[in-house]
This record gives C-alpha cells, sequence and structure tokens, in this order.
C-alpha cells in the first residue's frame, strides 16, 4: 500500500483534503478539529439557508487524541497496517486479544498488521480504537 487511499465517513477516497463541506439538512462537515453537522429538519434547513443563516445545529471538538486515533483506523482500514504509540497498544490489547487469538491480526510493540483472514473483520477490529463506541447488548447473532 502507498498511503493514498484515505477514509472519511462517507466512504474511502483518494481525495486528501482534510476538510470536507456537507450540503443539505442532516450533512456532517468535517474540519481537522472539528465535526458540524447541519439542521436535520429540511423544512428548517431550507428556512435558515434561505435567510441567509447558517444551517449548522451542533458541532463537536476533535481533541488531538481523537485525530491521533482516527489516524490509526484510517491506515488500519486503507493499508491494513499503522503505527501506534506504546500507550494505546497498552489500551487496547485487551480488546483487540480475541483478533490476535483468532489470527486476523498481529499487534507487535508499536503496529498493528491486519492478515488476510482479517479483511472481512476490519471495521471490528477497527473499532477497538474508538474510545466513544459503546459495546451494545445483543439482540441478534453476532457476525462473529
Amino acid at each position: 500500500m502507498n498511503g493514498t487511499l484515505h477514509r472519511n465517513f462517507q466512504g474511502f477516497t483518494d481525495d486528501a483534503a482534510a476538510n470536507l463541506i456537507g450540503l443539505g439538512s442532516s450533512a456532517i462537515s468535517s474540519f481537522p478539529d472539528l465535526l458540524a453537522q447541519n439542521e436535520k429538519n429540511s423544512g428548517r434547513y431550507r428556512m435558515l439557508a434561505g435567510q441567509g443563516l447558517l444551517t449548522t445545529e451542533r458541532g463537536i471538538l476533535r481533541s488531538a487524541d481523537d485525530r491521533y486515533r482516527g489516524a490509526v483506523i484510517e491506515r488500519l482500514l486503507c493499508d491494513g497496517s499503522a503505527r501506534i504509540g506504546s500507550c494505546l497498544a497498552r489500551e487496547i490489547a485487551p480488546g483487540l486479544a480475541p483478533f490476535v487469538e483468532q489470527g486476523l491480526v498481529t499487534l507487535d510493540g508499536s503496529e498493528i498488521c491486519l492478515k488476510a483472514a482479517g479483511l472481512p473483520y476490519v471495521r471490528a477490529i477497527a473499532a477497538t480504537f474508538d474510545r466513544y463506541r459503546q459495546p451494545k447488548a445483543r439482540i441478534f447473532s453476532s457476525a462473529i
């Protein structure tokens, strides 16, 4: 992998732009330090836009840790490997252990590498780096 593939919340792209402007109701804009969502109600969105007002309903500031974890997730999803610091490696090791035990991924010091068998599970593996993801009670059987 040559590092030219990127991922944002809309999917995979070869565009390395740091800013993504969302247009329309409920659209999300992404900036290095901020995520901003437009008004969800299309009528209210049109009213605000028609009056020349900002249509942003809410925003979330992204900390340095958020950006760091996002970069790790992006490289893992796009390249199949990522360099991580020792503190983060220790923090995510328990959540990553089932994937390591199944031979889906390796965690060697400061590098995590996806194995070919892990490709179908890469999103679940990457989710171990997401500090905001809350485990959900299963209603149906799990895919893994």
